[in-house]
């Protein structure tokens, strides 16, 4: 299928869903102002992925209505902050996430990223942004891995657990669309999914590990799984 055919598909896709292909540029205009007092233009254009001419475009309103892929680049670069650029971490959070569904590994991940297993082990925690430089690397990361399996069967497990999608399930632009959700007709059933949390959990609990960390590092809700040990406790 083409690229052009694809894209087609994609914007059928949204029709039919109600989620509009081209928005009111004012919103992202008035986003690019306010980025503009601390950043140049080629840095906005680095930032989005769009060019400088195309970003000037929108803030004098040339397009009243602009690509919603565009708008969401544009929405997703934060104000600067001592000299640093951060953008929205969801697309780099589900980059991770289909990462780790292919059987890579927060190492891994990180490696091919060029950053540390931290800042990885961070972004997949829920940090709402990260900087521009760390997202950069892994779009890099997640176009280097995501045609390979990987070896970790603990990052796989905590894939299923967590309901994550690989990345057969992903388009490049979707993934930093927050508005995008995949289709998974095949995803686990309530009672599979339940019981890898399970065992996921159990599997920490059995080292002494605390329930609040437990949670972080499933990306589960804390009472969840304080609700889950204790019952799991009753049950012993």
């Amino acid at each position: 299928m083409t690229t052009r055919k694809i894209a087609r598909k994609k914007r059928d896709l949204n029709r039919l869903r109600g989620i509009p292909n081209r928005v009111p540029h004012a919103e992202a205009a008035a986003r690019i102002t306010e980025l503009r007092s601390t950043m140049s233009w080629a840095e906005l254009a680095a930032a989005t992925g769009c060019s400088a001419a195309h970003l000037r475009n929108v803030v004098a309103g040339r397009q009243p209505r602009i690509n919603r892929v565009t708008h969401n680049k544009i929405m997703a670069v934060r104000p600067s902050s001592g000299g640093r650029i951060f953008v929205d971490a969801l697309g780099s959070r589900r980059r991770i996430q289909a990462l780790q569904a292919r059987g890579h590994s927060q190492y891994d991940i990180a490696a091919a990223a060029g950053t540390t297993q931290y800042r990885i082990y961070k972004v997949c925690s829920g940090q709402p942004t990260v900087r521009l430089r760390t997202a950069h690397g892994l779009v890099e990361a997640y176009r280097t891995l995501a045609d390979r399996e990987g070896t970790s069967t603990r990052g796989r497990n905590l894939a299923v657990a967590s309901g994550w999608l690989g990345p057969e399930y992903w388009d490049e632009d979707d993934l930093d669309d927050p508005e995008f959700i995949p289709a998974a007709d095949d995803r686990l059933n309530v009672l599979q999914l339940g019981a890898h949390r399970r065992q996921e959990i159990e599997h920490l609990a059995s080292f002494n590990v605390p329930e609040d960390e437990i949670a972080d590092r499933l990306g589960m809700a804390r009472a969840y799984v304080h609700d889950l040990i204790r019952d799991m406790g009753k049950a012993a």
